[in-house]
């Protein structure tokens, strides 16, 4: 859902979030994030994202057939790693940040859209966070357990991601409570020989949504 438009013209007549963040709030919520396009739309996206990237950074795109190969490829990345993004965001952050790496002439793969995305998808995390605390009160209907044991649940999974891509992120008391009520730790180990046993394991995810 889109932030009120209110409320981010609000942010910035304050001092709670720089010119950068309220830009980067601004993208979060310019158009649909990539899990919500329907394929063709995704497919679309992709192509001119990866002509304007071209454009932006000066990395050289492949002749016509490694072309369709890389359009699929950064396809597939998308929808499994930032699906969370929409396109206007990640334009942004390769016009932000893309033409300071110094990578010219190179052809663009996707260990050079990592560089850029990365960071970006960690900066947009802990500026969302700043978001939620900044948001208006307003009336809602009382939290059950089960809510806040969901909300846990993301937390842990959106923690064991970040790892996984070489991060630190905060390992919450809560997480080690979780687990063991959902039955995925061994009894004898601690929260964090958890997370290094399941790393070890090359396991995709803690946590799977059903649809």
């Amino acid at each position: 859902m889109p932030a009120p438009t209110n409320f981010l013209q609000n942010l910035k007549k304050t001092s709670a979030l720089t010119p950068d963040e309220v830009i980067i709030l601004e993208k979060k919520y310019a158009s649909k994030k990539f899990k919500y396009l329907d394929p063709i739309e995704q497919i679309l996206a992709v192509k001119t994202l990866l002509l304007k990237i071209h454009v932006i950074t000066g990395w050289v795109l492949p002749g016509a057939e490694l072309k369709n190969i890389l359009n699929d490829q950064f396809h597939k990345k998308i929808m499994e790693e930032y699906s969370e993004l929409n396109p206007d965001e990640i334009e942004y952050a390769f016009r932000n940040k893309g033409t300071g790496l110094e990578d010219w002439g190179k052809e663009v793969n996707l260990n050079l859209l990592d560089k850029i995305l990365i960071p970006y998808l960690d900066a947009r995390f802990a500026i969302s966070q700043n978001e939620e605390r900044l948001l208006p009160v307003s009336e809602s209907i009382p939290w059950n357990k089960e809510d806040f044991i969901n909300k846990y649940r993301s937390e842990i999974e959106a923690a064991f991601q970040a790892m996984k891509k070489g991060y630190n992120p905060i390992i919450h008391i809560y997480f080690e409570e979780t687990l063991r009520e959902d039955g995925m730790m061994l009894e004898a180990e601690n929260i964090h020989e958890f997370l290094v046993r399941k790393l070890g394991s090359n396991c995709d995810n803690l946590y799977v949504k059903e649809n």
